[in-house]
Order: C-alpha cells, then sequence, then structure tokens
C-alpha cells in the first residue's frame, strides 16, 4: 500500500511536472484540470517533515466540522490566519459543519433504506453565492455503502494542494468515520476530484523538496472505531486542547 506520503509526494510532482501557469484573483500558481486522487481513509495523516502539518489544527477543524459549528471563536485558537477568511469576524460564511449536520439525517436514512444507493450526497456549495472571503472550496460529498464498506466522492471546484489538500483528506475521513459509526460498517477509499488542483508559487520551492523524495515513514492510523459518534468528536476535540 502506498503510503499517504508518498500519494502527496507524487500530487505536488504531477503538479509541478505537468501544471498550465493561471493567476486567478491576480494569485499566480500552476494548476491541473479535473484531477483526482485516490487514497486510504484509513490512513489519511500526512506526516511530511516539510510540510509542517498543524496538527491541532487538523484535530480540532475535523470535530469543529462534525459539530455542525460555523463560529470563529470555537476555532481560532487553533490557527492564526483562518480568521482572515471571516466577513464579520464571528461567523465563516462557507463552513462545512452546519450543511453536514442539515443534511446527516438524509445520508443515513438513504444508506439505511437502501445499502446500495447512488443518492447518499451532501451539498457544501452555495447556490449563487454573495462575496465572501469563504467561498466553499469543496462542492459536495457522495458516500457509496459497497459490501458494508463505506467509499467517499469529493467533489472540489478548487483545491490547494499546499494549504488546503492535507486537511481535506483528513477532513473528509473523519467525516466518513462519523456516518460509518452510525451505520456500524467501515471506511475504505476517498475519491478527491478537484476541478482545479494547483500550487501557488510561493510554495513551488518547498514542494520541489517533497516532491523529490520517497518517504519511509509509518503508516498513521485515523482512530474512530470502538466509540461512538458523539465520543468521536468529543476524542477530536480532546487531541486538540493537549
Amino acid at each position: 500500500m502506498k503510503s499517504i506520503d508518498n500519494i502527496y509526494s507524487s500530487l505536488l510532482r504531477q503538479i509541478l511536472l505537468n501544471g498550465v501557469p493561471v493567476s486567478p484573483r491576480g494569485m499566480d500558481c500552476k494548476e491541473i484540470i479535473s484531477h483526482t486522487t485516490e487514497i486510504d481513509m484509513n490512513y489519511p495523516k500526512i506526516s511530511v517533515p516539510e510540510r509542517e502539518i498543524g496538527w491541532k489544527f487538523r484535530v480540532a477543524e475535523a470535530a469543529w466540522i462534525l459539530s455542525g459549528d460555523n463560529r470563529l471563536s470555537t476555532i481560532g485558537k487553533y490557527s492564526k490566519k483562518i480568521g482572515d477568511y471571516s466577513d464579520d469576524g464571528k461567523y465563516f460564511a462557507g463552513a462545512y459543519g452546519p450543511p453536514f449536520r442539515d443534511q446527516l439525517p438524509y445520508i443515513l436514512r438513504c444508506l439505511t433504506t437502501d445499502k446500495s444507493s447512488r443518492q447518499a450526497v451532501i451539498s457544501i456549495w452555495r447556490p449563487r453565492p454573495y462575496p465572501s472571503e469563504d467561498i466553499p472550496c469543496t462542492i459536495s460529498l457522495q458516500f457509496l455503502l459497497r459490501h458494508d464498506v463505506i467509499h467517499t466522492v469529493a467533489t472540489m471546484r478548487s483545491s490547494d494542494a499546499w494549504l488546503g489538500w492535507p486537511y481535506d483528506i483528513y477532513n473528509f475521513s473523519c467525516i466518513t468515520a462519523f456516518i460509518a459509526l452510525h451505520l456500524n460498517v467501515d471506511i475504505g477509499r476517498l475519491y478527491l476530484t478537484a476541478g482545479s488542483q494547483h500550487l501557488y508559487n510561493e510554495y513551488l520551492d518547498k514542494a520541489h523538496e517533497i516532491a523529490e523524495k520517497t518517504y519511509w515513514t509509518e503508516h498513521q492510523k485515523l482512530e474512530w472505531k470502538g466509540v461512538t459518534p458523539d465520543e468521536f468528536i468529543e476524542n477530536l476535540w480532546k487531541t486538540a486542547r493537549r
């Protein structure tokens, strides 16, 4: 099994080699159009030293989303920059938590009624979004229950390979695990498809360091089994507060 660190290294290498220069909002980056990455959601924790993942923010953000929260006050302490995306300094217009919690009963009912359903989809994108610093990068999450294993298809309009991707794959894995706990099933593969998979120019040199390496780091498993859904959220918060 290819480790998540080497999947990440490969992703950066693909963008560096095949990415085309573009400048959305005047910000220079290299971009691949319609790119899909596949990972094992049991092992979504990137540990590449050069990337310096904020592990407290990683678990706090997952707990924040699963709690249905959109307040800056509950997540701001774990990131110095996240407040820049709040329009009013209090809430986030594009927070994933509220639409996730709002649509969760439908997802559980859908997969309980028909285990082979193709309709278990959560919409994150807001129709006709008004101008904001927090336009959702994710369009939808589709959950496919096959042979008692949930696979997730994440469709994103935009995926920042440096700032966002390492956290997104963890968040989507935690969301899937949370649903799996409700249904007493396992979690499987995440297929993250981005309309724009990109890397901003300011991170190109750092990305080169990672892209040129093969990593032999140990697989870090997502701890989610043997607890209730609420306990899973609380355990994430406890980890963030350590």
